[in-house]
């Protein structure tokens, strides 16, 4: 048993710390990415949740309206969502809402709301769309 290091010689080797560092290097870096990836993707979540809250809310507020005052129209919001200038100088978070009204669709007495909800996120546009049907409605006679 010649080569057994014991005593003042025992550890490791220079090139068993070399390729021990490698390997953990490549390890730290694949980890960056994955927790970099993970943040867009949850960036892009919490601006998809933020368009389908205020379509959903359009057509809540739509359906409350009087049927005959059901018009098509358009807005931006700025406010109670993330807003601000990214690192890549482009707005982020204002969100531009608008829905359209098809009178007597898909039978009469009916109204189609279609609400659409657009905001640019990391320089490329994205949609979140809803359609509804909301019908006139029915007046219980009193006996």
């Amino acid at each position: 048993m010649g080569n057994r290091r014991t005593g003042l010689n025992a550890g490791f080797s220079l090139i068993e710390l070399l390729v021990a560092l490698i390997v953990f290097t490549i390890a730290a870096v694949a980890l960056t990415q994955v927790v970099s990836m993970s943040l867009v993707e949850s960036r892009s979540t919490q601006q998809l949740v933020a368009a389908m809250f205020l379509a959903h809310q359009k057509v809540e507020e739509l359906r409350n309206t009087p049927y005959d005052e059901i018009l098509s129209g358009q807005d931006t919001d700025e406010q109670g969502f993330p807003t601000g200038i990214g690192s890549d100088g482009v707005s982020h978070g204002i969100f531009f809402r608008s829905w359209s009204v098809a009178d007597d669709e898909p039978i009469t007495g009916t109204k189609t709301v279609t609400v659409t909800v657009d905001w640019e996120e990391q320089g490329r546009e994205s949609t979140y769309s809803i359609s509804t049907i909301i019908g006139i409605p029915f007046k219980v006679s009193e006996r």
